[in-house]
């Protein structure tokens, strides 16, 4: 957006989208198909700060472009973010959907899982709260933008970040399991005490 507080909203853009490549790439090391659905979620994250929106008047459904009432004239990088901006969404929640679905074989996940469920049932109270809102209010532009979308970001970065959180949990449970129980020459010495306390040595008296 091109007013005072867009250099701050392409800086969240690109700080998200950094993050969600850097997720996927964890996930991508185990192995993981759904680090596919989080890259789609952080590229199209980044090309948002690439692609800002037109000011406009979102008092009204219809488009505008070319009438003297708007804000800005619609351009090609306006018109790119449009959808983008809300299309962000769908990998994570696909993504969200893929680990319910493997919780189901893989017991790990389960915790995971339930924050899935958590996160799917505060974007439908967010929707439902925002819609109700809009009706009170007589509102008669666009629904699917403001108030609707930000309904979304909250459970989405929650989803993220309970992600996040639990392949670092498992990252160091694994290395905890690949840790040996003890120096490479106790299993020896623990022979040898064994050795000695059923048969002591013999000792020549003088």
């Amino acid at each position: 957006m091109r007013t005072q507080y867009g250099p701050w909203m392409t800086l969240a853009f690109l700080l998200l989208g950094g993050a969600a490549l850097s997720l996927a790439l964890a996930l991508r090391k185990r192995g993981l198909r759904e680090a596919v659905l989080v890259g789609l979620a952080g590229a199209a994250l980044l090309a948002l700060a690439f692609f800002p929106t037109d000011l406009a008047d979102l008092t009204t459904d219809r488009l505008t472009c070319g009438q003297p009432t708007r804000l800005e004239p619609c351009t090609l990088i306006g018109r790119i973010h449009n959808p983008l901006s809300t299309l962000v969404f769908a990998p994570i929640g696909l993504c969200a959907l893929s680990f319910l679905i493997r919780a189901r074989t893989e017991a790990a996940w389960k915790p995971l899982a339930r924050t899935a469920v958590l996160c799917g049932v505060l974007a439908g109270l967010g929707i439902l709260s925002a819609t109700v809102y809009l009706k009170l209010t007589g509102w008669e532009g666009r629904w699917w933008t403001g108030l609707m979308q930000r309904s979304l970001v909250f459970p989405a970065l929650l989803w993220m970040a309970s992600l996040a959180g639990s392949l670092r949990e498992k990252r160091g449970d694994g290395e905890a399991d690949d840790q040996p129980d003890g120096e490479p020459g106790d299993e020896v010495e623990d022979r040898a005490v064994d050795v000695l306390a059923h048969d002591p040595p013999v000792v020549d008296e003088l």
